[in-house]
């Protein structure tokens, strides 16, 4: 598989497709083909997860997700990171005081509800 990636363009201050003149490399760097130039001041690079939730919506890092530990009843908002030195996914609780929990344990019933840099969604 090979690796995906969306960019936020911090100062367009949305997310862009790649163009002929845009593009994510493989590293995750962002080149301008026409300037033949790394633009990675400008785009915070997000990497796709391997999540995909049961509407078909898929999870990148920094997006924020509502599901319960292990398909639990209580719901909780977490945001998706990378964590470096274990080599593993995880979502950060950000409206409690739950601990991080690995993607694996908060995927069942999922709901993409926003992501870092557009908010959180009604």
């Amino acid at each position: 598989m090979l690796p995906k990636f969306r960019a936020w363009d911090k100062q367009q201050q949305c997310y862009f497709e790649a163009t002929h003149r845009l593009m994510i490399r493989l590293d995750g760097e962002v080149y301008n083909s026409e300037y033949g130039d790394i633009q990675t001041d400008r785009f915070i690079i997000e990497p796709f997860t391997g999540l995909v939730t049961e509407d078909g919506t898929e999870v990148y890092s920094g997006d924020y997700i509502k599901s319960g530990h292990r398909g639990g009843t209580v719901k909780s908002i977490y945001q998706i990171e990378y964590d470096k030195i274990y080599a593993c996914w995880y979502g950060s609780p950000i409206e409690s005081s739950k601990h991080c929990q690995p993607l694996g344990e908060i995927r069942f019933g999922a709901v993409v509800v926003g992501n870092m840099n557009e908010g959180k969604k009604a």
